[in-house]
């Protein structure tokens, strides 16, 4: 994964500015937590209609919640090789 450039924001920051610089060129990844609120949902929507590719962790991602929950999530996106 540290072959492209990568900024992290929490769901609700594309609200802010980020999301402008979502292009088709850009692959948009979701990590929801389990403490993911209907509003993060909504920015990552919102921010999924500007992205080029998007990869879903709730869809994409095993189905573990609580603390291990992101350890998976990102297990998968290693194997991935976004």
């Amino acid at each position: 994964m540290g072959r492209a450039p990568a900024w992290a924001y929490r769901a609700l920051e594309y609200r802010h500015g980020p999301i402008e610089a979502l292009d088709a060129g850009t692959t948009l990844v979701g990590l929801l937590g389990d403490d993911g609120d209907d509003a993060e949902r909504g920015a990552f929507a919102e921010a999924s209609a500007r992205a080029g590719s998007v990869v879903d962790m709730d869809v994409t991602g095993p189905n573990v919640t609580g603390p291990s929950s992101i350890l998976g999530q990102l297990y998968v996106l290693q194997t991935l090789e976004l």
